[in-house]
């Protein structure tokens, strides 16, 4: 992404490039959600770890949505 909008801002005013990149993530969480899959850049070792502590945490709080392992 970073180096998209370095290239992007030599032709082209900055807001547009920030609205365009605003665009550009809209639309990746958007197709993410159609087709109900995580992000192809995702640590599945540190995706894992962040659950089980969510999960935790719901419990403690009383919100047993999902089973901790």
């Amino acid at each position: 992404m970073k180096s998209w909008y370095e290239y992007k801002t030599q032709n082209v005013k900055k807001g547009k490039i920030r609205m365009a990149a605003c665009r550009k993530i809209i639309v990746q969480i958007f197709h993410m959600l159609k087709k109900r899959e995580y992000h192809y850049y995702r640590d599945e070792a540190n995706h894992t770890n962040k659950m089980i502590k969510y999960d935790r945490f719901l419990c403690k709080h009383g919100l047993n949505l999902h089973k901790v392992a």
